[in-house]
């Protein structure tokens, strides 16, 4: 026997589904949406711990070598110098451990340092004062702003850590007493 159903009323969607399904790509774009979103400010955090962990290093490190070291900053990056006595000149770019290599901040990333209570001019890397491969001469020495000594004592200083366009910074801050810490700022 044929059904009396008309071959029209199984062929659509009701307007409950259509509704569930444009609500579900709605939620799906929203969480695709977050999750891509600018992280910038989590770039500026995760620098400013590397570089609270990397100061924690090197002041571990000078108490094993006996040797001073030191941190010389610009705008856009960091390294950390060592003290030698014999060389000329006598604050040399750590090259062969690669956690001391030189780093470089993202763009929108910018650097500032305030040692012995004043604030240090942070130096921008110009054609002047680089060679090919974006490092400082070494015929000029660079001194460190601030300085981490075998006795494990350093230089109090703070080192700023801001994102362009973002109101929150990140401030490491080094005590005399060998503390390293980092903060949020407003």
């Amino acid at each position: 026997m044929i059904s009396s159903r008309t071959a029209g009323a199984d062929a659509g969607f009701t307007l409950i589904e259509i509704m569930v399904v444009l609500i579900i790509i709605g939620v799906m774009t929203a969480m695709v949406t977050l999750s891509i979103g600018d992280n910038r400010g989590q770039e500026v955090e995760r620098q400013a711990q590397r570089l609270q962990a990397l100061l924690k290093l090197a002041a571990e490190e000078s108490i094993i070598r006996a040797q001073p070291l030191g941190i010389d900053v610009s705008a856009d990056a960091y390294r950390f110098l060592a003290y030698e006595p014999d060389a000329q000149p006598t604050w040399q770019p750590m090259t062969g451990d690669r956690e001391f290599r030189r780093r470089r901040m993202p763009d929108f990333i910018r650097l500032s340092i305030l040692a012995d209570g004043a604030e240090r001019t942070v130096k921008g890397l110009s054609s002047s004062d680089t060679g090919n491969d974006g490092e400082r001469d070494h015929d000029s020495e660079s001194l460190p702003q601030a300085l981490l000594l075998p006795s494990g004592e350093l230089t109090p200083f703070r080192i700023v850590v801001r994102g362009s366009e973002l109101h929150t910074y990140w401030l490491v801050e080094g005590h005399l007493d060998g503390r390293i810490t980092v903060q949020a700022e407003d």
